[in-house]
């Protein structure tokens, strides 16, 4: 009986399993990234691998890297010359996460491209760069540097944060795979010494689509007496103001430039933007797609060229000098201008009051040999707004 009983205790043993449990269940917490969407934020921090590459000219460029950086470990020294070194192009490659394929679809409204920079040459009010983000499929999306993605708006010997947001970057005009992409490529133009470091993904908030309101007159007078009061809806671009006002007749733009070296633009025609001056892109069709890539024959491009002799109006959209009234005078440490042009010389019908529009205004900031800035009102970030008119901020009439 005792080996029945111990035969039937082993067999019951061979058919339980026993299970262990905690006391308590663990709740499993998703994943944070900084970047949303991105696991991959980090471009370059503490040395230079296989996944950067320039050019390879010693005379064009040169890039070492530097024990003393911004964070604590390595950063890249750059050295370039492109017209000294005779390169057709110079350029440098960071394929950042093992060249594996980085996926910006949920950060593209949310995030910037940040690095930090200093001079070794000199105050650089500027980079005289292109940065770009290429797919595996080779296509490309690039922006240019301009004085409002520079911490300060100077790069001096200190470290200085370069931001560049992520919607700078025409990446659906050129048809690049936001899902896929294999790298960041830096373009250098003309030459200097820099020492870069900490490029990485941040996030970023995109600042709201701008707004002007203006106010339809029954009479307008450009008289030079700059009337602040006679202005509606000043407009600051950057330490600049433009202001717009319109009636059934006319169109009108003043402005107070801030200018050390006032009335620098000897261009004349089609290329009065290098140098002083104003440009005014705006729609004259209130019932057209805001989201439009290209302009469509209501729209207007026009630039007021500032010099303070002979100064004239340019239309880009009709290739042709406008026949408007325009003054322009200095004063210290500015110019000021106003312009008036009948909307029968645009060919365009005015606007209509209680109406919204389309507007981009822009500052060129010249010296003697052309345009050294672009200061823009709405699409500060991004370049390209006299082709694309979804970079335009809103014009409501009153």
């Amino acid at each position: 009986m005792r080996h029945w009983l111990f035969a039937a205790c082993v067999g019951l043993s061979g058919c339980v399993s026993l299970n262990h449990q905690a006391l308590y269940e663990l709740e499993s917490k998703p994943v944070v990234f900084a970047v949303p969407g991105l696991s991959a934020d980090v471009i370059y921090q503490d040395a230079m691998g296989n996944d950067v590459w320039f050019t390879q000219t010693a005379s064009c460029i040169r890039i070492v890297p530097e024990t003393q950086d911004a964070i604590g470990s390595q950063c890249m020294h750059i050295q370039w010359d492109k017209p000294g070194g005779g390169c057709d192009w110079v350029g440098m490659g960071i394929g950042w996460d093992g060249w594996t394929g980085k996926n910006f679809q949920q950060c593209m409204n949310q995030a910037a491209l940040q690095f930090k920079v200093r001079s070794l040459t000199g105050p650089m009010k500027g980079l005289p760069w292109a940065v770009g983000f290429e797919d595996f499929n080779g296509a490309q999306a690039w922006s240019g540097f301009n004085s409002s993605m520079i911490q300060n708006g100077v790069i001096d010997r200190d470290w200085t944060a370069v931001t560049v947001p992520l919607y700078a970057f025409p990446f659906e005009d050129r048809e690049v795979d936001v899902t896929a992409i294999k790298q960041v490529i830096f373009q250098f133009e003309s030459s200097g010494t820099v020492e870069m470091d900490d490029i990485r993904i941040v996030p970023y908030d995109i600042p709201r689509v701008r707004t002007m309101e203006i106010l339809a007159s029954s009479q307008l007078a450009v008289d030079g007496r700059f009337a602040e009061g006679e202005w509606p809806s000043w407009q600051e671009i950057g330490k600049h103001k433009i202001a717009l006002t319109m009636n059934s007749e006319y169109m009108c733009v003043a402005g107070e430039i801030s200018d050390n070296t006032p009335c620098m633009n000897a261009k004349v025609g089609n290329d009065i933007w290098n140098g002083d001056a104003v440009e005014i892109a705006f729609s004259t069709d209130d019932a057209i797609s805001n989201k439009r890539p290209f302009f469509y024959e209501s729209d207007r491009h026009i630039g007021i060229q500032l010099r303070c002799e002979a100064p004239t109006v340019w239309d880009w959209t009709g290739n042709r000098i406008l026949n408007a009234k325009l003054q322009v005078w200095k004063q210290e440490g500015k110019v000021l201008f106003e312009m008036q042009v009948p909307w029968s010389e645009l060919n365009a019908s005015s606007w209509k009051r209680n109406a919204t529009y389309r507007v981009e205004c822009a500052v060129d900031e010249g010296d003697q040999q052309g345009r050294v800035n672009q200061i823009r009102w709405n699409s500060s970030m991004r370049e390209g707004f006299h082709q694309n008119p979804s970079l335009w901020g809103f014009l409501q009439v009153k």
